[in-house]
């Protein structure tokens, strides 16, 4: 019978790949806390606990009627960011994956009322919310299998604690030994940055969030409803102080 044997909320900040150097340069001398505190946890965890598999939450994989989960024997490549292509160019990623718990997560969907498919598509994106964890936590370490579930954008809470059921009891029924990373934000601040003349709009969205359908009776799916720069001048805050060291994370 297959465990969770950790679970943790990680953040992913994009400059957590760069240089130190160079991420000094970009905050005023100061470094973030992040990447040591991942290279801690890599220490004392991930290179000590007994787990086979790293299920990845990937907050930056957007699907839209159904949660998808990656089944790849291997997953490999160069990744540049559609976002933030300066800063993430080209970083290599290289780690095998684990169809059959995928696999074994997709078919508990029924049961749950929901939707989710395992693809093994060797073109099918990947994103830095799991590259960058994986770069810490889990380059180096060629036994460990890596998997992601993307977040359905047109799910709601219920939806995703159905996901939650599902992955659950996946997770019991196989004989692995898993570790939960949900790769996500606690807050984003990107400021204005005067240097560039680079404004952002902010605007809040008051309309209703659109939800995913779950099954019917006579199971039909339904319809569902429907860049930071990079500059030698120091970027301040919309209140025109400048970020403290830890402020921008994703």
């Amino acid at each position: 019978m297959g465990e969770v044997v950790g679970a943790a909320l990680i953040a992913h900040v994009p400059t957590i790949v760069l240089p130190e150097k160079i991420r000094r340069e970009l905050n005023h001398g100061e470094d973030s806390t992040l990447p040591a505190a991942l290279e801690q946890l890599r220490k004392e965890v991930f290179e000590t606990l007994d787990y086979d598999t790293v299920v990845v939450l990937d907050s930056h994989w957007a699907t839209t009627v159904e949660f998808v989960v990656t089944a790849h024997a291997r997953r490999h490549g160069l990744f540049t960011s559609e976002e933030l292509p300066r800063g993430m160019t080209q970083r290599p990623y290289d780690f095998p994956g684990d169809p059959e718990l995928a696999h074994l997560i997709a078919a508990k969907a029924d049961q749950h009322s929901t939707w989710i498919t395992a693809i093994d598509d060797d073109h099918l994106p990947i994103f830095y919310a799991t590259t960058n964890v994986w770069e810490f936590l889990g380059q180096g370490l060629p036994d460990k299998r890596w998997i992601s579930i993307g977040v359905c954008q047109t799910a709601d809470t219920e939806d995703n604690l159905r996901l939650g059921r599902a992955l659950g009891d996946a997770i019991a029924e196989s004989d692995r030994k898993v570790v939960l990373i949900a790769s996500a934000r606690s807050r984003t601040r990107f400021g204005r940055c005067a240097s560039c003349a680079i404004t952002r709009r902010r605007a809040s969205n008051t309309s209703s969030p659109p939800t995913l359908r779950r099954p019917t009776s006579s199971g039909s799916r339904g319809s569902a409803r429907a860049t930071m720069p990079v500059c030698s001048k120091p970027c301040r805050t919309s209140t025109g102080s400048s970020p403290k060291p830890d402020s921008a994370t994703t």
